[in-house]
């Protein structure tokens, strides 16, 4: 099977950037970034490109890497910005505002209107659990037209 290389950008905490190659034999199964890891190695195995980019509070560097490199497609592996949890909304806006498209595979915000109508529809006794994210909104969610995940 042929699959197009895409250059991904893989957007992870910075303390959970995963080391570019791990022994063999080595258990990982205890780490912290075992699924920053995970996607990468998957990504790599696959044929694409991977940049991996340790993010905290610093949307100048996303910015940097995006217009440099250009991206064909971003993962956000982040669950909040600067350790605000609401703040990832802002990163996947972030992300449309550079046209960078995000798969909704990967993570559940990938359209920063998803993620404020996921929070709004979360009760207190959920916690971060949401309802569907999908079938209960009235407006469909936008995706990217180049690419396609099934």
């Amino acid at each position: 099977m042929s699959v197009n290389r895409l250059r991904v950008l893989a957007l992870v905490h910075r303390h959970l950037v995963p080391p570019a190659t791990i022994e063999e034999g080595t258990d990982i199964t205890g780490a912290p970034w075992r699924t920053e890891y995970d996607v990468v190695s998957t990504l790599t195995a696959v044929g694409h490109e991977v940049q991996v980019l340790g993010v905290h509070d610093d949307l100048g560097e996303i910015r940097r890497v995006a217009t440099e490199w250009k991206p064909h497609i971003a993962f956000n592996l982040l669950e909040a910005f600067d350790d605000i949890v609401i703040f990832d909304q802002n990163v996947v806006s972030h992300l449309e505002l550079l046209n960078c498209p995000t798969p909704a595979a990967i993570h559940a915000a990938s359209c920063s209107r998803a993620t404020s109508r996921c929070r709004r529809s979360c009760s207190p006794i959920i916690g971060s659990r949401c309802r569907s994210s999908r079938s209960s909104h009235r407006r469909p969610i936008r995706r990217p037209k180049r690419c396609r995940f099934r």
